[in-house]
């Protein structure tokens, strides 16, 4: 069964991808390692002193601009588990305020993408934010990009790429404890019908047919693993899909902390799957919201049929 780890995305940002400026270098960098933002190409911020930084200086970004912070690039990203921390500091008044994007984009794609809250930001100095990305393949023209959205004044420090031991693709993830499972057909649903389905977990799914668009399955709307703090869970979504033959973009897989609003959300593209597959695992590593309910779900786009059996939740930090 071959498992894929999606494009993590948390209120995409209108026009974020229109805003995407290419950056062009000689040579490729080693994708790992931590980079001052003042050493990377941006579009706004300037650079100032400041003793709680890493090397006495960082960017800032005045309340009213919004703009690209830092910009890095790599010519290639190699197969592998990385995490991308950003740190980032704020005097935003208002702790609900959506103060920065983080994401790493490969050309038009984005691969992972986490909006920032003012009340994430809570260390003395800077606060470290974490994304996690997978990928099976190596993957060319990737970007790492750190975006103010003009609603405070922002200071970046640095950004850090490491790679995890973490392997997801071809193999299961190391997780603990057990993994609590949803089965599709136990939540709620606008579009999609319950099912007999042999190769399901229980024997039952819940399927959408071509043409439908819309929630095949959300819910449970649970408090289970809403404790903040630096956990990291992987949702594993069990999917299968009529057809792959149009490319392009087929369903979308998220969790969504209902309260705030706020999602890990990523896009299911026919180029990532495989024809024949049957239930494919598709991943999305999210951290732990410190308050509200969470529910998982699959919207399908309506380009083919969708079947979702169920979902695994897990911590793996």
């Amino acid at each position: 069964m071959k498992t894929q780890t999606l494009h993590r995305t948390t209120h995409i940002v209108s026009g974020l991808l229109a805003a995407f400026i290419p950056l062009s270098i000689a040579s490729a960098q080693a994708p790992v390692g931590a980079y001052e933002v003042e050493d990377v190409q941006r579009e706004i911020g300037q650079v100032v002193e400041d003793a709680a930084a890493s090397e006495g200086t960082a960017i800032e970004a005045l309340e009213g601009r919004s703009g690209f912070m830092a910009l890095r690039s790599e010519q290639t990203l190699p197969a592998g588990s990385y995490t991308v921390t950003v740190h980032a500091a704020t005097e935003a008044e208002s702790s609900l305020q959506n103060i920065l994007v983080i994401d790493v984009v490969a050309g038009e794609r984005v691969l992972v993408n986490r909006t920032i809250r003012a009340d994430e930001l809570t260390e003395e100095g800077y606060t470290p934010v974490t994304v996690a990305l997978q990928t099976g393949v190596d993957t060319a023209d990737v970007q790492y990009r750190v975006q103010s959205l003009g609603a405070a004044n922002v200071r970046v420090d640095k950004v850090t790429v490491e790679e995890t031991p973490v392997e997801v693709v071809g193999e299961d993830i190391a997780q603990t404890p057990a993994p609590t499972t949803y089965e599709a057909e136990g939540l709620f649903s606008r579009i999609g019908r319950i099912v007999s389905d042999a190769d399901a977990s229980n024997g039952k799914a819940v399927r959408s047919v071509a043409g439908e668009t819309g929630f095949i399955a959300f819910g449970p709307y649970t408090t289970e693993r809403v404790e903040g703090g630096d956990k990291l869970y992987e949702a594993t979504f069990f999917l299968r899909f009529d057809s792959v033959a149009h490319p392009g973009a087929l369903a979308i897989a998220d969790v969504h902390e209902w309260t705030t609003n706020t999602s890990s959300r990523s896009v299911i593209f026919a180029e990532d799957l495989e024809a024949g597959e049957g239930y494919q695992r598709f991943s999305i590593v999210f951290a732990a919201p410190d308050k509200g309910q969470l529910e998982y779900r699959v919207e399908t786009l309506g380009v083919t049929g969708v079947t979702f059996d169920r979902v695994e939740v897990a911590e793996i930090k």
